[in-house]
């Protein structure tokens, strides 16, 4: 008898009733359900699928936030994770998300801040260049 796998690429053929009963438990063409996605894989195909493929399967966030996101869902859960670095808008310094806010007010040198002689809005790391209206009329 021929390995009912054939057609998925099994090569075995004229075996006794008992060998083709032993080779169908371990046959790399035989199908199996992933137990992640309920696909039909092929043995042979299995661990590819699990480790590579499917989308069902969770991983740790690429972000570095620790969480366990599956694959079909990473994409989504980076425009979200607290942790991922993003461009500040205006200094283009990659911060944690989480720390925008905090960077935004303090940290970031092309914020805007207000003179302290004459109050006009000036950004932070052009203040040294800033013309003062209120030296000016010294």
């Amino acid at each position: 008898k021929n390995c009912p796998y054939a057609s998925y690429g099994c090569d075995k053929e004229d075996m006794t009733k008992k060998q083709l009963e032993e080779h169908e438990k371990v046959c790399r063409f035989r199908m199996t359900d992933c137990s992640h996605c309920g696909a039909q894989v092929s043995m042979a195909q299995y661990t590819t699928h699990v480790q590579e493929l499917c989308m069902e399967v969770k991983e740790e966030c690429s972000g570095g936030c620790g969480s366990s996101v599956k694959r079909k869902d990473i994409e989504e859960h980076l425009k979200i994770c607290p942790v991922k670095e993003v461009p500040c808008k205006r200094c283009k310094l990659m911060v944690e998300r989480r720390m925008m806010v905090e960077h935004n007010a303090e940290a970031c040198t092309r914020r805007p801040v207000v003179c302290e002689n004459c109050g006009e809005r000036v950004i932070f790391d052009m203040l040294g260049l800033h013309k003062c209206k209120v030296e000016e009329k010294e």
